[in-house]
């Protein structure tokens, strides 16, 4: 920071506000970072105290910068352990990589099994979840280049299960997964065009359709912590799929693959709910003329087996 930005008091102001901070470290003692643009501060709580910021401020006497360093004071007060002396911790630099090195000395003090917690997490971590759920599904269907022929069927209600595996990636705090689903679902409804006269060039009879098929979702998820028991995520995914039933009035449909996005909500790593959103596809593909969308909105519960 330049000298002319910086104040002349060396005193702390804080300010009570709500701040997302990043886990640097876990164990009797936490540290946390909290970082905008180039603002960078550190908090840090232990079993027996409540959380904290560590004290570091610049500021200008004269033209030259000095450094309020509270925070050593504050690392002496509640980090004593054997290993830690007055001496290394006034070698401890304000940034992530000697704050989480004292950190760890310390928790490695108090739990002489920490280090090998510590490694085995960085190993990464396999989920299996059980996921049902119901889906609101729309299709519609024409031929192309005949803008009357469109059959439009109504959205309708179906039920859906999945099996999910999911790998937890052993780095960035745990916040990103890869994941893999197979789901059961299906799709039954009809069209009466029988009597109707606002599509004249549809065939005059009840068009049914019986879809059911397995998706094979494979994708991307990311976590938002928003504390120790409850997260929020987003994901993305590669859906093909293989059908089961599938009858489209005098038409097969054919198997067919989309993109889904999801958002939902994680609770204590074990329930969880979803809203996944199946962007458009062509089950007519092997049709040179006709043509579909079909779309579906899925609510899903999710518990986790393992």
């Amino acid at each position: 920071m330049s000298l002319k930005n910086l104040g002349a008091d060396k005193r702390p102001h804080f300010e009570k506000r709500t701040l997302l901070l990043k886990v640097l470290v876990e164990g009797n003692a936490r540290l946390y970072k909290y970082e905008n643009g180039n603002d960078r501060k550190y908090f840090f709580e232990t079993n027996e105290k409540e959380i904290e910021q560590l004290v570091y401020k610049e500021y200008r006497v004269e033209n030259y910068i000095k450094s309020n360093n509270n925070y050593k004071q504050q690392l002496f007060n509640h980090l004593k352990c054997e290993g830690i002396s007055r001496s290394k911790i006034e070698r401890v630099d304000y940034d992530e990589q000697d704050l989480t090195e004292i950190f760890k000395t310390y928790n490695s003090c108090k739990d002489p099994n920490y280090e090998q917690q510590f490694k085995k997490a960085k190993k990464g971590k396999f989920q299996l979840n059980i996921r049902p759920g119901i889906n609101l599904t729309s299709l519609k269907s024409f031929i192309q280049n005949s803008p009357g022929y469109i059959l439009e069927f109504d959205t309708k209600i179906s039920w859906r299960i999945g099996i999910e595996s999911e790998f937890i990636l052993p780095f960035n705090n745990n916040k990103w997964s890869l994941l893999g689903e197979v789901s059961y679902q299906e799709y039954k409804n009809e069209y009466d065009n029988t009597g109707a006269s606002n599509n004249p060039f549809a065939p005059a009879s009840v068009q049914e359709i019986d879809y059911s098929y397995l998706d094979i979702a494979v994708g991307a998820r990311y976590y938002l912590f928003l504390n120790d028991e409850n997260k929020i995520f987003v994901n993305l995914a590669y859906v093909p799929n293989i059908t089961i039933n599938k009858k489209h009035g005098p038409l097969e449909i054919s198997k067919a693959a989309n993109f889904a996005a999801g958002i939902g909500y994680k609770y204590s790593d074990k329930y969880a709910a979803e809203i996944r959103y199946g962007f458009k596809r062509n089950i007519l593909n092997r049709y040179i003329y006709h043509y579909s969308e079909y779309n579906t909105l899925s609510f899903i519960l999710s518990y986790t087996l393992l």
